[in-house]
């Protein structure tokens, strides 16, 4: 998950950017069997476990 297009790009210059919510990312990320999600990996990355945020973004 990035915070903005030049993460994105630093990331992987050949990439599309699409804004999207966190929910979505969420969403997403828990149908794809994933824990969690990397925030900018490209820079300092912060790992963010899906289940920290169940409360606010329910993941059924």
């Amino acid at each position: 998950m990035f915070t903005s297009p030049a993460e994105v790009w630093a990331w992987a210059p050949d990439l599309d950017a699409r804004p999207t919510g966190f929910a979505n990312v969420a969403r997403v990320a828990q149908e794809d069997g994933h824990a969690g999600v990397v925030l900018n990996p490209a820079g300092d990355p912060a790992p963010l476990r899906l289940q920290a945020f169940a409360d606010r973004f329910p993941l059924s």
